[in-house]
């Protein structure tokens, strides 16, 4: 497995517009406590699967800052300078895109019972299906209209109805 939440699909994709991305974790960082052997085994997997989804967004956000520091040095070359140093910024010199984040991870629904990423019968996926839309709703009501400045990357999560810190 690569990446359960392939973000460079749209993360990746060359515009110099605003863009809102919104991804949908299906699992946890931040989650309860765990009081049986199989409780502790699914935590397991939340942890392996979601640390790869925000490891993978780190390399995002630094590389977008990376490019963002480039343009801005690129720009202070003369600009007929710059072909002789190889330096093109894209674009002009516009500033580099902002991106406005949304990172949903979902929480669950009250009775979900161990090894429940293995659970795909009808009332789990109508129930889990409802909550999903729910938590996006808040979501999206509580980011509203806040998004990033030209060349920032901004994320806001949330997991589940609660609003994580703006990472």
């Amino acid at each position: 497995m690569t990446s359960n939440l392939p973000l460079e699909a749209a993360l990746d994709e060359p515009t110099s517009d605003e863009r809102l991305c919104i991804a949908i974790d299906l699992f946890r960082r931040l989650g309860p406590e765990f009081r049986t052997v199989g409780q502790s085994m699914d935590r397991q997997l939340e942890l392996l699967l979601s640390s790869q989804s925000w490891r993978a967004l780190q390399h995002f956000r630094q590389r977008h800052e990376l490019r963002r520091q480039l343009r801005l040095l690129g720009s202070q070359v003369p600009e007929q300078q710059r072909p002789r140093l190889g330096i093109s910024l894209g674009g002009g010199s516009k500033a580099e895109k902002a991106i406005t984040l949304l990172m949903l991870s979902h929480a669950g629904v009250p009775h979900d019972t161990e090894m429940r990423a293995f659970d795909f019968s009808r009332p789990s996926l109508a129930e889990r299906w409802e909550a999903g839309r729910s938590d996006m709703s808040h979501a999206l009501e509580t980011l509203g209209s806040q998004r990033a400045a030209p060349g920032e990357f901004n994320v806001h999560a949330f997991s589940g109805r609660d609003a994580m810190a703006s990472v």
